[in-house]
């Protein structure tokens, strides 16, 4: 999903124009993928969560986690905070392929070629817009739901994601639901720059696929890619995510907080539990990240696909005539239904040659005629007519070459060269 895919559609009977899908079209097909996912994988981020927040190893490992969830809270617990959950993750997607579209369009050089800097600067761009914007304050209200214990209402500090967040600003203020933003900002930049890069390089690898091809792939090869490139981000991560989780559960309401900054955070965390403490909750997130993010590369990819072929528009037929370059395109189209770019690069390199040939050909022709009519030659000026020839042949030699008119002209007169002498 990267930013300027294009699709060319073509098929014996008609040809249609390549479709540029719009970051807004990349951002729907994401916020689907997004609200799919939520649904899907709620439990896991609830157990990741509670394990982030363990500090005196009452859970012995994901199982015992969520078996100690559901006996002590019910099922049901492990679907809390799914309302922030599926909002954030349904505005995130959206903002998450948008913006990363419109970063790698601004980041493109003159030719349209994206290198491996500019996609690694585009998706770390993208990660800290969807933190500042979406991910943290919802992150900040999902948190404080998860990790509260049981499901007695009138027990609970926070009753609702809406109550959750005006307890929230009613008492720590509107920096309360940016509790953690820095890194947060740290591990969604790191997390896309990681993701969007390995997936354009995954799809290289896996299906040959190259960035502007205008191939678009199936559901399935979309999912195989996300799921195989959604496992570096979450290992590069994993302190920031352990750190952020953190940041955002301790209330400020009740005293000064356990820690001050991600810095402070960082130092005491390894230094009370041991270093492998700010990879806690790695494995769940494992089993979270890459499977949501094949579901998202999957809906993208038949959005994508539904809105390239609801927007192509067919080709005028003038354009597409036997012997033109638009021909010449739609016969070099693989059975794939798809022309590269630099296929369709070669062909406008062919015409320019052709046209420059053509145009060389028509100069030679009006030099042969106009010498031929200069001269008064009587077997060229017999191309104009009986009459010519026998005035020709009756008459002197001229010592001056004869005027010529534009109606002499037989063959360059029709030149589309509009030669000039």
């Amino acid at each position: 999903m990267g930013g300027g895919d294009v699709a060319f559609h073509h098929n014996e009977k008609e040809k249609k124009r390549p479709v540029a899908l719009s970051p807004f079209i990349k951002g729907l097909a994401g916020s689907f993928g997004g609200t799919l996912e939520a649904c899907c994988l709620q439990p896991i981020d609830v157990i990741k969560t509670r394990l982030q927040l363990d500090k005196v190893g009452k859970y012995k490992g994901i199982i015992d986690c969520g078996r100690q969830v559901v006996h002590e809270e019910g099922v049901r617990a492990l679907w809390k905070g799914l309302t922030p959950f599926a909002t954030h993750l349904t505005l995130k997607y959206a903002l998450r392929m948008g913006s990363n579209s419109v970063y790698q369009s601004a980041l493109r050089d003159h030719n349209g070629h994206l290198s491996d800097g500019g996609r690694l600067a585009a998706g770390f761009a993208a990660g800290i817009t969807e933190a500042l914007l979406i991910v943290t304050p919802f992150e900040v209200v999902k948190i404080r739901l998860q990790q509260q214990k049981g499901l007695a209402y009138d027990k609970l500090k926070y009753h609702n994601p809406i109550h959750c967040a005006t307890t929230i600003l009613r008492e720590e203020g509107v920096r309360g639901m940016w509790s953690g933003a820095t890194p947060t900002m740290m591990r969604n930049g790191t997390n896309q720059m990681c993701l969007f890069w390995a997936k354009n390089n995954v799809d290289k690898l896996l299906w040959g696929k190259h960035e502007g091809d205008g191939r678009q792939l199936s559901a399935a090869q979309s999912m195989i890619s996300g799921f195989s490139a959604a496992f570096l981000g979450p290992v590069a991560t994993g302190p920031m995510d352990v750190i952020k989780t953190r940041l955002m559960a301790q209330s400020k309401a009740g005293g000064e907080p356990q820690y001050r900054s991600m810095l402070d955070a960082l130092v005491k965390i390894p230094r009370q539990e041991g270093i492998a403490a700010l990879w806690r909750g790695l494995l769940p997130r494992l089993m979270r990240i890459p499977p949501g993010q094949a579901i998202v590369w999957a809906k993208a990819a038949k959005q994508k696909a539904a809105a390239a072929a609801a927007t192509a528009q067919p080709a005028p037929a003038a354009a597409g005539g036997a012997g033109t370059p638009a021909a010449g395109a739609a016969a070099a189209a693989p059975a794939g239904g798809t022309v590269s770019l630099s296929a369709l690069q070669a062909l406008e390199d062919r015409k320019k040659r052709l046209a420059a040939q053509l145009k060389d050909v028509e100069r030679q022709i009006f030099d042969l005629e106009t010498r031929y009519l200069e001269g008064c030659n009587p077997v060229a000026n017999a191309l104009k007519g009986y009459e010519s020839l026998r005035a020709v042949v009756g008459s002197a030699k001229p010592t001056k070459p004869q005027p010529i008119n534009p109606e002499d002209r037989i063959f360059s007169g029709s030149s589309t060269s509009r030669c000039e002498r």
